[in-house]
């Protein structure tokens, strides 16, 4: 298949890297891991003009993508102290996600989700998001839920 066809151009180039590099296991590094990134990107990249398919969700009429752009990982920060704001967020990472959020948007992957236990990500997507049509988007977001419906 064309996944494994490509696991194994991953993991040749690994290899091969890791011994232009001279370097043990336990030493390869910064520079063969961004080498390493560079040629995921360039083999899995999508082709320019791409776009995500969709599936319908459930019985609805929503065109759902099949790849989600979650928030878990790509937030500032996992605390998020009382009083802070999306302005609070460096600029330089700010940036990032938003670069981030452009490039889904572009490609079809328009699906969103964040949750409280994400920490700033729900406040950068929020900032990231603002530049985009809204009906456009579908923003998910999750919550502890609590045997009181009062409470939930």
């Amino acid at each position: 298949s064309s996944e494994v066809k490509v696991y194994r151009q991953v993991k040749e180039e690994y290899l091969r890297l890791k011994q232009d590099l001279g370097m043990p296991d336990t030493e390869i590094g910064p520079a063969l891991v961004a080498a390493h990134d560079r040629f995921v990107t360039r083999a899995l990249g999508p082709p320019e003009g791409w776009k995500c398919p969709t599936v319908r969700f459930g019985r609805t009429e929503l065109a759902m993508p099949i790849i989600t752009c979650g928030g878990m990982r790509q937030q500032t920060s996992w605390m998020v102290k009382d009083g802070f704001s999306v302005d609070d967020v460096p600029a330089e990472q700010q940036s990032n996600f938003q670069a981030i959020v452009d490039r889904c948007v572009a490609q079809g992957m328009v699906h969103f989700e964040t949750a409280i236990g994400y920490g700033t990500s729900g406040l950068q997507f929020g900032k990231a998001i603002k530049k985009h049509p809204r009906e456009q988007l579908i923003i998910q977001t999750k919550v502890v839920p609590k045997e009181d419906p009062e409470e939930f």
